[in-house]
């Protein structure tokens, strides 16, 4: 049997394919098939906006109704009927008139901030980590997405860390091509603070009426996108609203400890931490295996660079090929620990005790450790 390639796909299809959220219900499973189509086209990676139009979202809509409708009538039969009418579809979801009053705090640790969002809007969790050197997907798996259901406004909200090759600057100037090529035109470019950290944010239109909000700024090793888009002109109330937002964003305040195949650092642990506990570290497995990360300390009588010698020779003896020794438990306690699988994150509490630790990173080959790092140290204040 031979493969046949999937026929080109119109564009209106795929704009409402890959802009409206997936239906439930009957209508999943004709969504998730245009999706595998959609998949299988050289179209796929066209960058476009997730947001639909008004015509593209009761198109769509009508297409699916129509498909489950007939699917439904074909598999129970002329005898059984179709039983109860479906119910009206919902109504789409109305142009905000006022800001929110209620707001519900979230807080993610895979991208280091926190937020309040409108209670009456939904939020969807990256599933996936931004690790890629170029500008990520608009509402991709590589960004936390808020906004009300089904259809309206969305926020785009991610991070990655910087590198000796992508600094704050080298993001910046990739986001400027990337709008170049997709928007119409820019405006409103100006600084503002969040949280204490001079940020940039500019109006952008683009495509024939996609609206959009960016902030762009760099801080605790981080380089993190947040953007305010709509199908229509942005309102006062969009931009009050997205003002509400920021006003209540928080970058992490506690370190975040981020592992590769090349080691385990953390740009915010470069020396002390005070810490007045009870508090959190959060770690973000980047790394192709799983790995055991631990919050440690030095046993009474012995001093943190004890530890931080025996891990250094413990990653040299993983570079020369040999076995590695194992936790030190004559000279090292630990206060928690947790396995995360690749691509995972997690939170570690730290001690309420004062005192010097560290995050001890293991790499896993089942249970044997392969390498082996410690960052630190973590001063907790008294």
């Amino acid at each position: 049997m031979t493969h046949e390639p999937s026929p080109r796909l119109p564009d209106s299809t795929i704009q409402a394919a890959i802009t409206m959220n997936p239906p439930s219900g009957a209508a999943e499973s004709l969504w998730l098939d245009l999706s595998d189509r959609l998949d299988a086209t050289t179209q796929r990676r066209r960058r476009l906006f997730v947001m639909a139009s008004p015509g593209m979202r009761f198109a769509f809509a009508a297409f699916a109704m129509i498909a489950v409708v007939g699917g439904v009538a074909y598999f129970l039969g002329s005898d059984q009927g179709l039983g109860a009418p479906p119910p009206p579809p919902s109504p789409t979801t109305q142009a905000q008139t006022t800001v929110p009053n209620d707001w519900t705090p979230y807080t993610s640790s895979r991208f280091a901030y926190s937020a309040e969002y409108p209670t009456t809007w939904d939020v969807t969790p990256a599933t996936k980590d931004w690790t890629s050197p170029y500008v990520p997907d608009h509402g991709g798996v590589t960004q936390d997405v808020f906004g009300p259901r089904p259809f309206g406004v969305r926020v785009w909200v991610t991070s990655t860390p910087l590198t000796a090759g992508m600094g704050a600057a080298e993001w910046i100037s990739a986001f400027d091509k990337e709008n170049a090529a997709l928007c119409n035109q820019t405006s409103n470019r100006h600084s503002i603070t969040l949280d204490g950290v001079t940020v940039r944010q500019e109006d952008q239109l683009c495509g024939q009426d996609v609206n959009a909000i960016q902030v762009l700024g760099a801080t605790n090793g981080y380089f993190y996108m947040i953007n305010f888009v709509g199908y229509s002109p942005i309102t006062p109330v969009d931009r009050a609203t997205f003002d509400r937002f920021l006003a209540s964003f928080r970058f992490s305040t506690v370190a975040v400890v981020t592992a590769t195949d090349t080691g385990c650092t953390s740009s915010v642990i470069d020396g002390p931490v005070a810490a007045a506990g009870p508090a959190t570290i959060s770690v973000v497995n980047r790394a192709s295996k799983s790995l055991l990360f631990a919050v440690a300390g030095a046993k009474p009588g012995h001093a943190f660079g004890e530890l931080q010698t025996y891990f250094a020779a413990e990653h040299q003896r993983a570079l020369n090929g040999e076995s590695l020794e194992g936790y030190p438990t004559d000279i090292m306690f630990t206060v928690t620990e947790s396995d995360v699988s690749s691509g995972g994150t997690t939170t570690l509490s730290l001690p309420t005790i004062a005192g010097t630790y560290g995050v001890t990173c293991v790499y896993l080959h089942g249970s044997q450790p392969l390498d082996a790092f410690l960052v630190g140290p973590i001063e907790i204040a008294p």
